[in-house]
C-alpha cells in the first residue's frame, strides 16, 4: 500500500487526523504544508505535493521493483478519482522501461464508484458495497473485465462468514478476509456493527478450502456461470471442471447438457474441507444432486480420465 488514505480522509470520526500527517509543517524538517487550505487532509491537487509523491513512488519502485511478488495498492480508502488514476499512471509510466512490471490496484471507498474503478487504469480493483449492496449477501458475478478482489473490509467493515467466502469465490472474485483475530481492541467496533457473534473461524477455514479448490481446476480458464447450478453459484471450466455451491439444504440441480464427458464427482464440506467421492456423473443432462451432509455444500466435478 503506497498511501494510507483512510484516517486522513475521515476527520468526522473524531479529532483532526492531518495534525499527525507527515505533510503537516510541524512534522517535516522542510516545514512543508501539504494542506494549505485547511486541516482536512493533504491537498492532492497541489503540484508541490504531487512532486514529492512522485519522488516517493519512484523510490518505492527502485527499492522493491526487482521482486516478482509485488502488488501495489494506491491507498486504503482515500484519495480522489483524478489522484488515484494519477498514481496508477505514474507507476505504469515509471515501470514501463524496467524489466518487471507489477499490477497496481485501487480500492473502493475513495471518491470513486465501482463503475469508475472498472473504467479506470488500475490492473485490479476492490469494489465496495456502498454502490453494490448485493456484495454483502449475493455478490453479482465478476464480469471478467479485470481482476476483482472482494475484501470484507470494503463490503462490511467487519463481517463475512463461510457462506460469503464461497459465494464470492464462485462468482469469480479473489476473496480477502480482514480478520479481527479476536483482539479485545476490536470489541467496540464489532459491537457497533452487530458483529460480536460473527463466526470468524469457519470463514478462516473456508478461505483455505477455496484456495485448495482453486488449485484443482484450471483457474485461469474459469468463469462464473450461474445458469449451470440451480443455486446460481458455479465456477466453470467448460467441459473440464465445475465448482458448484449450495448455500442451503435440499438438492441442487446441475445443468450439464453442454458437457459431453462423464465427470468424477466429489462433495466437499465448505468449513472442514472433508471430501466425499460419489462416483461418476454423466454429462448431456440436467440432474438433481444431494450432498451426504446437511447445511451448505460444495460440489466438484472433474472430467473423468
Amino acid at each position: 500500500m503506497l498511501f494510507q488514505g483512510w484516517s486522513a480522509a475521515k476527520p468526522w470520526l473524531g479529532g483532526q487526523p492531518f495534525r499527525g500527517h507527515p505533510y503537516h509543517p510541524s512534522h517535516n524538517i522542510q516545514g512543508f504544508d501539504g494542506s494549505p487550505g485547511g486541516e482536512t487532509g493533504p491537498d492532492l491537487d497541489s503540484p508541490l505535493v504531487r512532486e514529492r509523491q512522485a519522488a516517493y513512488i519512484r523510490q518505492v519502485v527502485d527499492t522493491v521493483g526487482d521482486l516478482e511478488n509485488i502488488l501495489y495498492e494506491v491507498a486504503s480508502e482515500g484519495g480522489t478519482k483524478g489522484w488515484d488514476w494519477w498514481v496508477v499512471d505514474t507507476i505504469h509510466g515509471y515501470e514501463r522501461a524496467r524489466p518487471l512490471q507489477h499490477p497496481v490496484g485501487i480500492t473502493a471507498h475513495g471518491s470513486e464508484t465501482n463503475d469508475d474503478l472498472l473504467e479506470g487504469p488500475a490492473d485490479w480493483i476492490s469494489p465496495g458495497s456502498s454502490n453494490w449492496p448485493d456484495l454483502m449477501t449475493d455478490p453479482r458475478p465478476a464480469d471478467g473485465s479485470g481482476v476483482c478482489l472482494l475484501d470484507t473490509d470494503h463490503v462490511f467493515g467487519v463481517g463475512g462468514d463461510q457462506k460469503w467466502v464461497w459465494k464470492g469465490f464462485l462468482r469469480g472474485y479473489n476473496v480477502w478476509y480482514m480478520d479481527p483475530y479476536d483482539d479485545p481492541e476490536w470489541q467496540p467496533v464489532l459491537k457497533n456493527q452487530n458483529f460480536l457473534d460473527i463466526a470468524s473461524e469457519p470463514a478462516r477455514q473456508a478461505m483455505g478450502h477455496t484456495r485448495t479448490c482453486a488449485a484443482r481446476i484450471d483457474l485461469a480458464k474459469s468463469y462464473p456461470d450461474p445458469a449451470i447450478a440451480s443455486t446460481g453459484y458455479c465456477l466453470a471450466v467448460p467441459g473440464q471442471a465445475y465448482l458448484l455451491y449450495r448455500p442451503e439444504g435440499g438438492p441442487m440441480m446441475v445443468d450439464l447438457t453442454d458437457a459431453p464427458d462423464p465427470f468424477a464427482a466429489f462433495w466437499i464440506h465448505p468449513a472442514t474441507g472433508q471430501e466425499t467421492p460419489v462416483g461418476q456423473v454423466e454429462g448431456r443432462a440436467r440432474r438433481d444432486l444431494t450432498p451426504p451432509f446437511a447445511g451448505d455444500a460444495v460440489l466438484l466435478l472433474k472430467a473423468a480420465g
